[in-house]
Formats: structure tokens, C-alpha cells, sequence
């Protein structure tokens, strides 16, 4: 696996596919790994950049505090150290957090801008209700396994986890296998909590296109709505019935969104 040094840490990523540049932003505790070959698809038309934020996966997981004005700068870096002066960037959750800091502080380099599942944060964002979060993000006293089934039961449908189990349990022996370090979990939880856009969204340049599931527990739909509305001529769409993590309920689906968005600006 390619790994990249930007200033303080090594990024690991891969690159798929061929055409114009698609970067793709992970979310929370998650790995290029847990596109679970949503960047294979998006490659059929489209270079796509998958990569393991700092903390996770491959890349260098320092002590101290994360921000997401940090992580847009990683990715910045990523690509200067692979030769990509403006790419789209899709970013889902804490990753959509991490796109929107990009695209204010380089909007030079990125032709569009695709949030998925995300928020703005401060203190007008929805949040998920407080049971939602505590089986999320409350791990003490908890395996790694039954860590990683709370997690995906506020990432995933019932239904979902139901019909493909195998889907499930892969994730799960994952979550077991390469279980996120203490102080990581503790740095990103922070930075996602101390993200505020709010106020600066206005003044995103990039066409951009807004995804989320109707039924997302975590990242509750308004919190998408609310976005769309305050980023100039911003589209929209909604997948029915399906919850956070809608590249894995719904990946035919949101490939052709974004393809079609992409497309429709003349990418």
C-alpha cells in the first residue's frame, strides 16, 4: 500500500481507476478499508483517492488533539505528494466535516464538492438522540466486538444487517482486528464536536451536491437540509429508507448520484 509523508504523519491510500481526480474522506474511526469497494465503483469512471485519516488504518496515529481544519490540510497534502492540483471531494460524516474545511481554505482546488451524511456543527446542528450517541461513541467497558456491533447498529438498517449479515460480520471481524487507539477515538470524537461551519458555508464556491439517507440515525437528515440551504444553488438528494452509512445500504444508487452531478458540471 502507497503511503505519502505530509508534514507531521504517513498517509497511506490507493488509487483506483482513471479519469478526473475523486478524493474520498472517511468518516469517524473509519479506513480507506470501510468504503467496502465503493472507491472500485466510483473508479469505473473517475480516479478515486481512498485514504486512512490520521489515527486509523495505515496512517501515523499521533498523540494530541485532531481538528478538522487539520485533516483538510492532510488531505491537501496527500494530494500535492501524489501530483493532483484540483480533484472533486467526497466526503461522508466526519469526512463531509473535513470537505467543507477544504473547499473554504482551497476552493483553488477542488472542482466539486459532495457531502455525505453530514452536519456543520456548532451549536444549531441536530443531534442524534442521546442513545444513538452513547452506543456509538461510548466504548468503555466494552470488547472490541460488541464495540463494533453497537457502532453498526446506529450505522445500518435493522433490515440491512439482517438480510446481509455477511456484510455485518465482516465489518465486524475488521472492527476486532484493527480496533481504533484509545487517544485517536478521543481526538477525532473532539474534533468532530468542536466543527463549526455554520457561519462560513456561504461562502463555498465549489458546485455542491449534499447525499444522506432519510433514516439515518447518527447524522439525523435535517442536519443535511439545513446545509443545502446554506451553500449557494447546493443540491440535494435523499436516499429512502436507508441510514448512515448509505454507500454500503444503497452504493448503486449513490454512485450514480454523484456520477450525475459530476457529469452535470461538466466534469
Amino acid at each position: 500500500m502507497p503511503v505519502a509523508r505530509v508534514r507531521d504523519i504517513d498517509i497511506a491510500y490507493q488509487l483506483t481507476g482513471a479519469g478526473e481526480p475523486l478524493v474520498m474522506i472517511m468518516g469517524i474511526t473509519g479506513s480507506k478499508w470501510h468504503w467496502l469497494g465503493f472507491d472500485r465503483r466510483l473508479g469505473e469512471e473517475f480516479l478515486t483517492i481512498a485514504f486512512d485519516n490520521r489515527g486509523v488504518g495505515e496512517t501515523t496515529a499521533p498523540e494530541g488533539s485532531y481538528t478538522t481544519p487539520q485533516m483538510a490540510e492532510d488531505t491537501i497534502g496527500l494530494l500535492d505528494a501524489i501530483g493532483i492540483d484540483r480533484a472533486h471531494v467526497f466526503g461522508v460524516s466526519m469526512g463531509g466535516m473535513i470537505a467543507q474545511e477544504l473547499a473554504l481554505a482551497h476552493p483553488d482546488r477542488v472542482r466539486t464538492v459532495i457531502l455525505g451524511c453530514t452536519n456543520f456543527g456548532g451549536t444549531t446542528q441536530i443531534l442524534p438522540a442521546p442513545e444513538v450517541y452513547q452506543r456509538a461513541f461510548i466504548v468503555a467497558g466494552k470488547g472490541a466486538e460488541q464495540a463494533t456491533r453497537d457502532i453498526l447498529s446506529v450505522n445500518l438498517r435493522p433490515d440491512f444487517m439482517k438480510k446481509h449479515s455477511d456484510v455485518v460480520e465482516e465489518l465486524v471481524r475488521y472492527g476486532i482486528e484493527h480496533r481504533v487507539k484509545k487517544h485517536v477515538l478521543a481526538a477525532q470524537i473532539a474534533a468532530v464536536s468542536e466543527h463549526d461551519t455554520a457561519s462560513r458555508l456561504s461562502a463555498i464556491t465549489a458546485p455542491t451536491l449534499v447525499l444522506a439517507g432519510d433514516a439515518d440515525e447518527l447524522i439525523p437528515p435535517q442536519n443535511s437540509i439545513e446545509i443545502a440551504g446554506l451553500i449557494p444553488q447546493a443540491q440535494i438528494t435523499f436516499f429512502p429508507g436507508v441510514a448512515h452509512m448509505f454507500w454500503v445500504e444503497a452504493p448503486e444508487e449513490a454512485a450514480f448520484q454523484i456520477r450525475r452531478f459530476i457529469r452535470g458540471q461538466g466534469g
